[in-house]
């Protein structure tokens, strides 16, 4: 398997292709959005093929002592042969354990997709990431942090979009629902 920064126009219509079937329509920013971080270096576009074969990407937002895998998919025809998890692998190598962290949204029973969301967490945990201890309202999606050893806290994650991201995405972080916010921070009506 080989990892590449993606480049071409072919290269970014498979990664968009499979970035919209991937993930619902409220989770995903504007591809432009993820280009242009790339292209800034804020970011990183990674594509991942074997002989010639797409078989996913992952995106990613830099900061100074964290990153933040903001995507990863792999492509439907090569799904279940443990792909994700050597992407994951290779992630983890390439950055290191202390900085690495991703969002996935929190296991709950009254979610409609609870069974995806158990098995989207236990794969992350089965490879070695585990609980931030971190939950948050992003954009009205209740999401947690897992990571292979980065601590952080709330005020901390909403630090890391504040200063790598930017502000809008900062100011709707919010506590998840259900939980009081912390200290000074109230939250806001949308």
């Amino acid at each position: 398997m080989n990892k590449r920064q993606a480049k071409s126009f072919f290269d970014n219509i498979k990664i968009k292709k499979l970035y919209r079937a991937s993930f619902p329509r409220a989770e995903r920013k504007p591809f432009s959005v993820i280009k242009q971080m790339q292209k800034e270096k804020r970011g990183d576009l990674w594509i991942y093929e074997e002989n010639g074969s797409f078989l996913g990407f992952a995106s990613t937002i830099n900061g100074k002592n964290a990153v933040l895998v903001d995507y990863l998919a792999v492509n439907t025809n090569a799904r279940g042969g443990g792909i994700g998890s050597k992407m994951l692998q290779d992630l983890r190598q390439h950055y290191g354990d202390d900085t690495l962290f991703l969002e996935i949204e929190t296991v709950t029973p009254l979610a409609d997709n609870n069974d995806q969301r158990e098995r989207r967490k236990a794969f992350y945990l089965k490879n070695g990431m585990k609980e931030v201890g971190v939950t948050a309202n992003i954009f009205d999606t209740d999401m947690e942090l897992l990571s292979f050893g980065l601590t952080m806290t709330f005020e901390e994650y909403r630090n890391f979009y504040r200063e790598n991201y930017n502000t809008f995405a900062a100011d709707h972080i919010l506590p998840e629902k259900g939980t009081p916010p912390p200290q000074n921070q109230k939250r806001k009506k949308m």
